[in-house]
């Protein structure tokens, strides 16, 4: 029974940082929605549909990189580090290629905004919302890449660092 409290509690540590970030994504949302909700009903559903592009465009083009850390967890256990080394490379220029199209669609919204038959003063604020978006999409795929690197070498703690662990060295 011991071992499977240890187990869990060790789980717990490692998932703690990721749902506090799942809850921070949602939290930004929450507020960008709030925000708006004081200016206008226009501008409440700008932000609501840009908002639902962006991440629609972003989580599927990154999602790519979810294989990442099985990859590199099986090539690190074998004791492989020069495969890792290559598998992150071509993961990196996966990742460069995915930011670009990634800001193409976003930069070019068209085909999608089409879908939703918006007022022309809604598009105008969804087109400035997404213009604006673009320069988060390399920042998301470098995230992601990175990510996918220390989940798979079995150190999360680089992208889930917390306070107290900055101060004190692992």
């Amino acid at each position: 029974m011991s071992d499977r409290i240890s187990a869990t509690g060790q789980l717990l540590r490692l998932a703690a940082p990721m749902y506090v970030g799942q809850l921070a994504i949602m939290a930004n949302g929450l507020i960008d929605t709030v925000m708006a909700g004081h200016l206008s009903t226009v501008d409440l559903a700008a932000v609501g549909i840009a908002s639902s592009i962006q991440v629609t465009v972003l989580m599927s083009l990154t999602s790519v990189l979810l294989a990442m850390p099985p990859l590199i967890a099986h090539l690190h256990g074998a004791g492989r580090r020069e495969a890792v080394g290559r598998e992150v490379h071509q993961a990196a220029w996966l990742a460069l290629l995915i930011a670009a199209v990634a800001m193409l669609i976003l930069a070019h919204p068209g085909p999608l905004i089409a879908f939703a038959d918006l007022q022309p003063a809604v598009e105008i604020k969804v087109r400035a919302y997404l213009a604006a978006s673009v320069w988060s999409a390399p920042a998301m795929v470098a995230f992601r890449l990175f990510y996918g690197l220390s989940n798979g070498i079995g150190r999360p703690r680089p992208v889930h660092v917390d306070r107290a662990e900055r101060r004190a060295p692992v």
